[in-house]
């Protein structure tokens, strides 16, 4: 599945999200998620969907 979403930290750091199990992956260009074994796709990452920690 392809990673289609980023999430932005308060200090303004991006993380990507597992596309399946939505967990927060450490690294970019991971080949499959630590936490559910999804293979990840990193095509198009520059059109991701940032999502916004609320204060």
């Amino acid at each position: 599945m392809l990673v289609r979403a980023l999430l932005r930290l308060h200090n303004g750091d991006l993380y990507p999200l597992c596309p399946r199990c939505g967990h927060l992956l450490e690294r970019e260009y991971m080949r499959f998620c630590d936490n559910c074994g999804q293979r990840l796709g990193w095509e198009g990452l520059t059109h991701a969907k940032i999502i916004l920690i609320p204060k």
